[in-house]
């Protein structure tokens, strides 16, 4: 969390990032390119899901064990893309 504190987004982090999804991007193991692996190699873009709704979605992927089904919008902002 060093860089988030240092850019000022630790509130805007903790704000958007929750629950099982949190403790998986927390974790200072040295499985963390485990995690990495899992995420890209299960990441899924839906093309049709294209409206930038917080309902829906448009992004799935895997994360610890863990299967997620986000809105674009909200991928783009846990990513800090917007």
């Amino acid at each position: 969390m060093d860089t988030l504190e240092a850019v000022n987004q630790i509130d805007r982090f903790n704000n958007l990032v929750t629950g099982p999804l949190r403790a998986a991007l927390c974790t200072r193991l040295h499985s963390v390119h485990e995690y990495n692996m899992e995420f890209y190699s299960t990441f899924v873009f839906k093309t049709r899901a294209i409206r930038l709704t917080m309902g829906g979605g448009g992004v799935k992927f895997c994360c610890a064990g863990v299967m997620y089904l986000i809105s674009i919008a909200q991928f783009v902002a846990i990513v800090g893309l917007y």
